[in-house]
């Protein structure tokens, strides 16, 4: 629909040649958006939980380890939650 073409062009002036391009384009923006709520996930919980991160794994259903990795792999740190 031209709806969505529409904010295409909002989001990128460049508009994908090929079908390989589409895909990596997809691929790449997936990515971006999936990180981007991963992260905000992650704020959220330990906001909740004050930055406890085994209540934030029991709340959340990940396991502590999972959440460590996370805190890292977004460099933050439980303590500045408190």
């Amino acid at each position: 629909p031209r709806e969505i073409v529409h904010s295409v062009e909002i989001i990128s002036n460049w508009i994908p040649q090929t079908k390989e391009e589409l895909q990596k384009e997809k691929r790449l923006r997936y990515q971006e958006i999936d990180s981007k709520l991963e992260y905000a996930f992650l704020k959220s919980s330990l906001q909740k939980t004050r930055g406890n991160v085994s209540e934030s794994a029991r709340q959340t259903g990940y396991d502590r380890r999972q959440i460590q990795n996370l805190l890292k792999k977004y460099h933050l740190n439980p303590g500045s939650f408190k």
